[in-house]
């Protein structure tokens, strides 16, 4: 969704429908790991018009090859949910340092004694802030307050 408001008010909602004390989950698309695949993956993006606007903003107007959309900072995805009646409990880069390497990961894959060290590895790694901000999507894992403030404007 590219309004602002939009994100907003389907965050807002995802929140509300959710029972108090219920697990909330919410993932987006990384704007930094979309950078790091058009500079290492398809470097004739940057040169195309709608590079520089998704850069500085994030948002994507669609038409090369995928849907318009909203591309998040860590920072920006956190502040989505500020004042909602949410806690934070985790941020998470799905992909981690595996990020934008499927082929190696494919191949450690398939050696049982190195997938178990690199899963040990991804999973002490996954929620570094460096991290999160690069993997291709992040996940944010939230709880929905228990005791709501009957004045809090999104219940």
């Amino acid at each position: 969704m590219l309004d602002p408001l939009d994100r907003d008010r389907a965050i807002s909602e995802l929140i509300r429908v959710a029972k108090p004390g219920a697990p909330v989950f919410i993932s987006v698309i990384s704007r930094l790991a979309v950078l790091i695949i058009d500079l290492a993956i398809a470097p004739f993006q940057i040169e195309l018009p709608h590079f520089k606007p998704m850069r500085d903003t994030g948002d994507y107007q669609g038409g090369y090859g995928f849907t318009c959309c909203h591309f998040f900072l860590p920072e920006e995805f956190k502040a989505a949910v500020a004042g909602k009646p949410v806690e934070v409990l985790e941020m998470v880069g799905l992909e981690g340092i595996s990020s934008h390497h499927r082929r190696a990961l494919n191949q450690l894959s398939k050696n049982e004694k190195r997938w178990d060290i690199w899963l040990e590895t991804h999973y002490q790694t996954c929620t570094h802030p460096a991290i999160v901000g690069i993997s291709e999507h992040i996940l944010m894992v939230c709880r929905k307050m228990e005791h709501i403030c009957p004045h809090h404007p999104f219940v």
